[in-house]
């Protein structure tokens, strides 16, 4: 399980650790791809999500905490943890963690193969 109170290159190298080194080289390459693409908008209408909540899913898939969106964004813990879960709600994610890959494969950025995973 990932803590709330690890750095964000501790979780980055435990969800590494947990892909794999092939599954997350390419998650790494599509995550730097993203950041970059128009496809953000394409995503989000896909789930409906507002251009705040996009601003928000990339912060998340940067790797911030929710006190580090609300600093960025200019708005309280509060009103960022309600998109947060808005975002998981509307993307069907249940932990946040999860979050960068459905956006990948919704945006065609990865593809998974059986036992990916």
């Amino acid at each position: 399980m990932i803590s709330r109170t690890r750095s964000a290159d501790e979780i980055h190298a435990e969800i590494c650790a947990a892909l794999g080194p092939q599954m997350a080289g390419r998650v790494e390459m599509a995550l730097e791809a993203l950041r970059t693409s128009t496809r953000w908008y394409a995503v989000g209408a896909d789930f409906r999500l507002s251009p705040r909540e996009i601003q928000v899913a990339k912060l998340i898939c940067a790797g911030y905490c929710t006190g580090e969106i609300a600093l960025a964004l200019k708005i309280t813990q509060g009103t960022a943890k309600t998109h947060v879960t808005r975002i998981c709600h509307k993307t069907s994610v249940r932990r946040r963690e999860r979050l960068p890959i459905k956006l990948l494969l919704a945006a065609g950025l990865i593809q998974t193969q059986k036992g990916d995973l």
